[in-house]
């Protein structure tokens, strides 16, 4: 089934292109565009999205965007001056949500994380499937918003099921995000602390769903005397356990 109209008002965008940076480096977005039902819509819709970028000196190049078959576009812009820019989002003649977006440019990052402004990129839903690795990405930010361009910095997970606690480790992928694997075998209702330095990003706990996963066939118990024995004529019968 495919996507109906690109609804500016469900589309969002990502990245440190809609925050800012360091002065002389390149500012990325990716660009999810959807329709009034947040299904993805296709690379058709390229034509129809216009990016706009307004330095203190004045207008800057627009962001050439490039696109993917699921519903994510890209581009990439040079922070060429300090101050505070604007970047524009449209998509058939309207801003997009967020748009547009205050840009702020610096001669340096910060260091170090601040929990309360660090955030989950990749929480699209809060349900996963017990037994299937999925992964939770930390992007690291600066007391101004800023997102971390380099590790260094601990981040960590605890998951609480009724009070039966997990202590999860973050893998530095030193570019300022942080990974943390789940694989859970039981489903059911969770609590998922993250922390950065010891502090809880907002809005941390958050709720976690663990559904069950698929039916095994290796898995599955059958029993019953009809596995072993039957009298020739009569029904013979047995029971499977699904698992």
């Amino acid at each position: 089934m495919a996507a109906s109209e690109p609804d500016p008002l469900m589309t969002f965008v990502q990245g440190d292109g809609t925050v800012g940076g360091k002065v002389g480096t390149s500012l990325s977005i990716v660009v999810y565009v959807r329709d009034r039902f947040r299904n993805a819509c296709p690379y058709s819709v390229l034509s129809q999205i216009q990016l706009g970028v307004r330095w203190p000196s004045g207008d800057g190049p627009s962001p050439e965007v490039k696109t993917t078959l699921d519903g994510r576009f890209f581009a990439s812009y040079l922070a060429q001056e300090e101050g505070q820019a604007e970047l524009s989002v449209v998509l058939s003649g309207y801003h997009v949500k967020g748009s547009p977006f205050s840009v702020i440019v610096v001669s340096s990052i910060g260091q170090y994380p601040v929990a309360s402004k660090s955030f989950i990129t990749n929480q699209s839903s809060s349900d996963i499937f017990a037994g299937e690795n999925s992964y939770v990405i930390i992007q690291a930010v600066d007391v101004n918003g800023l997102y971390l361009k380099e590790g260094g910095s601990i981040a960590a997970a605890n998951l609480n099921n009724q009070n039966n606690i997990q202590a999860l480790s973050a893998i530095d992928r030193l570019d300022g995000t942080y990974a943390i694997l789940l694989n859970v075998t039981s489903a059911g209702a969770y609590n998922f602390a993250v922390m950065i330095l010891g502090s809880p990003l907002s809005g941390s706990p958050f709720s976690l769903t663990v559904l069950p996963a698929g039916l095994s066939t290796e898995h599955c118990l059958p029993s019953g005397a009809g596995l072993t024995i039957s009298t020739a004529g009569s029904v013979g019968t047995f029971d499977i356990q699904a698992m």
